[in-house]
């Protein structure tokens, strides 16, 4: 489903410029503070970072998945990269937070991929919460009653989901700046500070490869911090 939207909004934003012409497209607004929030938004695409190990952990021939991970990183990299270009020149100004929106108001093709995506959501959240439980759940003690505790276990999950359910109302009406808070704070903490202090506080590195640990972690703090409060204080309430 996700690959053909994809397929389906690249060609329409090609349509677009074939018949209208590619639009004029600013790479870095300097008038305000907004790019910082679309910093805090690229540590979005990070959110993946932590099936890394596992993956790693569970791949048969280990040394063959450091391969496998820079050529699909460094293809879909390409791949989103010309997506966007394409889009952006298509839609200029107009590109909205969710490019499916740019497709045809009360069009078919709109009305067909914006259920399908939806109703892919709905179905894949459960594995997402799956996993999270399986996070969460050994940290706590429950009841020896296996009745009980399996009670207990799922008012915890609604909870969970519910939460989750109320996050997303919240932050629904301001994408970006949802995006960006999350990115931001979360996505830039377990992509860039994490993995470093870990390395050093793990493997003892000294010379070049500390600085370049220190740097990161810099990075992705000054990130971190400017993002949260370019996010907060632009939101609307």
């Amino acid at each position: 489903v996700t690959a053909a939207t994809f397929v389906v909004i690249f060609s329409y934003a090609l349509a677009e410029i074939n018949q209208n012409g590619a639009k004029e497209v600013m790479v870095f607004n300097t008038s305000n503070a907004g790019s910082l929030i679309w910093l805090g938004t690229c540590g979005y695409v990070f959110e993946i970072i932590v099936s890394v190990l596992p993956i790693y952990e569970a791949a048969a021939h280990k040394e063959s998945v450091s391969t496998y991970l820079y050529s699909v990183v460094g293809v879909f990299t390409i791949l989103l990269s010309i997506f966007g270009y394409v889009c952006y020149s298509a839609y200029g100004a107009d590109t909205k937070d969710l490019v499916i929106s740019n497709l045809p108001e009360k069009s078919f093709v709109s009305y067909f991929f914006n259920t399908a995506l939806t109703i892919n959501a709905i179905a894949t959240q459960p594995i997402n919460n799956f996993i999270i439980c399986q996070s969460y759940e050994p940290l706590f003690r429950w009841s020896s009653n296996p009745l009980k505790r399996k009670w207990m276990k799922n008012l915890v999950r609604f909870g969970l989901v519910l939460g989750t359910v109320f996050t997303t109302w919240l932050g629904g009406a301001q994408l970006q700046n949802f995006l960006g808070l999350v990115g931001g704070v979360l996505g830039l903490l377990i992509a860039f500070v994490m993995p470093c202090l870990l390395h050093i506080s793990i493997c003892k590195p000294v010379g070049w490869t500390t600085f370049m640990d220190y740097v990161a972690i810099s990075c992705g703090l000054i990130v971190m911090v400017s993002s949260f409060y370019q996010s907060i204080s632009t939101w609307k309430v």
